[in-house]
């Protein structure tokens, strides 16, 4: 059997602590053929073609040793590191973008190491859920506020019957502001009761704020045909004819554009509008210089 030299690798020349510029151009060269050499490429004198794997272990060595020059600085340890942390962070801020009511403690998220820029692309397509997630939260509310409401509607009609008039105006000022809202004004759209209320309430009391309160609740309530039957069933054209000859121009505003809703969409209002004397009182409207009495009425 012949005798098979040593070679000299590379694996076993590096003793230094300091690798050189050769030595890190040997490296390079390794990195780049030695390791997929199969010796034909690197046989010539006083050499001898060496096994892959043995290239292999010489250059696995030669990185544990020195590092791989690569990746300058990071261990392996450390890149996986960096790499797990990475893909953390990754998963909080996808859980933040598309549910972030989970996240307990916002400061938990690993974002400030990583510069983002204004919105991620995980918050661009979050986005989309994220609004539908919030409108599906508001239809809930939604229904949850009309039904609150409309349990609140007998306790509202009973302040309403009060006998303290300061009882009855605030009383006034809370319905009105709920007349507001969509959902609270469908749920009060749909009791004739809280209309009569509001009607008498209006009839029986001479107060100017109060006044005020009822015919904006009226002219709310009219934007719906569910209101606009109420107010026609409670005898609300009298009262709002009556009002059209208020002294405060926004309760003659309400009180016509309330008859300007009837009129056009309640059957029967044409009628009971005459009946009460509405026709002279809305030609004296067309005398005031103002634009918008002048367009409704003349409508």
């Amino acid at each position: 059997m012949s005798h098979i030299p040593q070679v000299a690798y590379v694996g076993d020349q590096v003793q230094m602590p300091v690798m050189g510029p050769k030595d890190q151009q040997t490296l390079a060269w390794a990195h780049q053929n030695y390791i997929i050499d199969s010796g034909i490429h690197s046989a010539g004198v006083n050499t001898y073609a060496s096994s892959t794997v043995s290239a292999v272990s010489a250059m696995s060595n030669l990185i544990e040793e020195y590092g791989d020059p690569y990746t300058p600085g990071y261990t392996r340890e450390q890149i996986d590191g960096i790499n797990a942390e990475y893909e953390a962070a990754q998963s909080q801020r996808i859980r933040a973008a598309m549910f972030p009511e989970t996240i307990e403690d916002p400061k938990d998220l690993s974002t400030a190491k990583y510069d983002f820029g204004p919105m991620t692309n995980v918050q661009s397509l979050a986005e989309p859920s994220q609004m539908l997630k919030t409108a599906v939260v508001n239809i809930i509310n939604y229904h949850d506020d009309a039904e609150l409401t409309a349990k609140a509607i007998p306790e509202l009609i009973k302040l309403l019957s009060d006998v303290d008039q300061v009882v009855v105006q605030q009383a006034a000022m809370v319905i009105h502001h709920l007349s507001k809202r969509d959902a609270e004004l469908m749920a009060l759209a749909k009791s004739t009761d809280l209309v009569l209320a509001i009607i008498n309430a209006m009839n029986l009391n001479a107060d100017p704020e109060l006044t005020k309160y009822a015919a904006g609740i009226l002219y709310n309530i009219s934007r719906h045909y569910a209101g606009l039957l109420a107010i026609f069933q409670s005898g609300g054209i009298p009262a709002l004819v009556r009002l059209l000859g208020s002294h405060v121009d926004s309760v003659v505003f309400y009180a016509i554009t309330t008859l300007h809703n009837l009129l056009l969409h309640q059957q029967g209002s044409k009628d009971e509008v005459r009946r009460s004397g509405g026709v002279p009182k809305m030609v004296a409207l067309l005398q005031k210089p103002i634009p918008k009495f002048l367009a409704i009425v003349t409508d």
